[in-house]
């Protein structure tokens, strides 16, 4: 690294989680990276999301902004 550089991760990064949300419903869960499968949407039921609904970050661990 050079000075004025930043270190980034992609969110597809296995190693990414991010607290999350769903949109129509507010229930809670992790999005996690999973390389060229996208992401996973984790520790929620099946009856929490479906395929069409939007997902947020809910701004918890304060590293990301919350939406």
């Amino acid at each position: 690294m050079f000075p004025g550089m930043q270190q980034s991760t992609l969110l597809i990064d296995e190693s990414s989680n991010i607290d999350a949300i769903v949109q129509r419903n507010r229930t809670q869960g992790i999005i996690r990276g999973a390389g060229s499968r996208g992401y996973i949407l984790k520790y929620i039921s099946n009856s929490g999301c479906e395929r069409s609904d939007v997902i947020v970050s809910s701004g918890i661990g304060g590293l990301f902004p919350k939406g």
